[in-house]
């Protein structure tokens, strides 16, 4: 599990604690209503994010929840102090689930990634073609641009591919 992971699940376990400062029945409805959004996030969402998908009923039943706490009016300092702190929280989880679902569906469109292959293959072939005094040397500096652009490459990869 990845750091933003970790973070969006805590951030969920703590909407799921503030709501106790909420009255009993509101507190009651929307911890039934988060869990059943967490089960339906590791039920639905997770597998469909594997196929560049993501789950609009899911979506909605967390859009009910932060409807549910916008529309509450606290009656009391604790209350609002609360409803204040669950307002931010809730705000906070919505940009690391975009974050999760983002980061899930970003990937080089194969056309992108083709034409960023064929133009390195290109300059490649580009640097090929200019005349130098020694070989040796010319095929030094095609190695390296080679290898730079393995490089680049694998660094895209790994910022946004295991990010």
């Amino acid at each position: 599990m990845s750091d933003a992971t970790f973070k969006e699940a805590s951030n969920l376990n703590n909407i799921y604690r503030l709501l106790s400062a909420l009255p009993p029945e509101i507190d009651r409805a929307e911890k039934a209503a988060l869990i059943d959004y967490t089960q339906s996030v590791i039920t639905d969402e997770w597998p469909l994010l594997s196929k560049n998908q993501f789950s609009i009923p899911t979506y909605e039943k967390f859009l009910k929840i932060e409807n549910d706490i916008v529309r509450f009016q606290p009656k009391n300092a604790g209350q609002a102090n609360a409803h204040l702190v669950l307002l931010q929280t809730v705000t906070e989880y919505l940009e690391l689930r975009r974050s999760r679902i983002y980061s899930a569906r970003f990937a080089l469109d194969p056309p992108a990634g083709i034409g960023l292959i064929s133009s390195s293959l290109v300059f490649l072939l580009f640097s090929c073609l200019f005349k130098m005094n020694s070989g040796r040397t010319h095929l030094v500096l095609i190695g390296f641009l080679g290898l730079t652009i393995v490089g680049v490459l694998i660094s895209c990869y790994f910022i946004f591919i295991l990010s």
